[in-house]
């Protein structure tokens, strides 16, 4: 069964990508290249996975590599941070949904796809 939907996962990850980096610029320093789009949850969690809720934008730099600020390298500064740019209620909020049950199916993939499509049209 994980294989029949590992094709739908693939192109939702690749829509919620699509997303997420359409608001062209890292939200931590403003740089404009090479940006990537991180899960605050976890995208193993997929009660959130696809969620444009659970986002950010980052540079590859704060992404990934920097010593200071990166949500792989240094995730108590990075936790504090967006804490405080967007609100502990919106994190506690996503969190609740991060821990609800989900079994992903064909049809709520189909849905979500249908949603990021959506979501691409029209911003």
């Amino acid at each position: 069964m994980k294989k029949l939907l590992w094709p739908l996962e693939k192109k939702a990850d690749k829509l919620w990508s699509e997303c997420i980096r359409k608001i062209w610029k890292c939200e931590y320093c403003w740089k404009t290249e090479y940006l990537n789009a991180h899960h605050i949850f976890s995208r193993n969690n997929k009660s959130v996975r696809w969620e444009l809720s659970n986002w950010i934008c980052l540079c590859s730099w704060h992404h990934t590599f920097s010593s200071t600020f990166s949500p792989h390298q240094t995730p108590v500064e990075f936790t504090r941070w967006i804490e405080a740019k967007r609100w502990k209620d919106y994190l506690d909020n996503l969190e609740k949904l991060a821990h609800l049950p989900l079994k992903v199916t064909r049809e709520y993939l189909e849905e979500k796809i249908k949603y990021l499509k959506r979501y691409l049209e029209e911003y």
